[in-house]
């Protein structure tokens, strides 16, 4: 099982638009690796995502059409 994931990486695989996983990990639906500096790489922590997921605690978002 991965750990951690980049941002991009998990925007690819889930299909997922830079501004709607920007705006989960601030508002921490979207659990990430704690930085060392504020400027550092957003990291996915896979293993808790997974865990909420698994706890029906975390759902992708809709897309919607316009």
């Amino acid at each position: 099982m991965v750990l951690v994931q980049t941002v991009k990486k998990f925007r690819e695989e889930t299909g997922m638009s830079e501004s709607m996983a920007k705006h989960l990990i601030k508002t921490g639906e979207l659990p990430t690796v704690p930085k060392e500096q504020a400027n550092g790489t957003d990291l996915i922590n896979m293993v808790e995502l997974k865990r909420r997921i698994e706890d029906n605690q975390f759902t992708l978002p809709a897309r919607v059409k316009k």
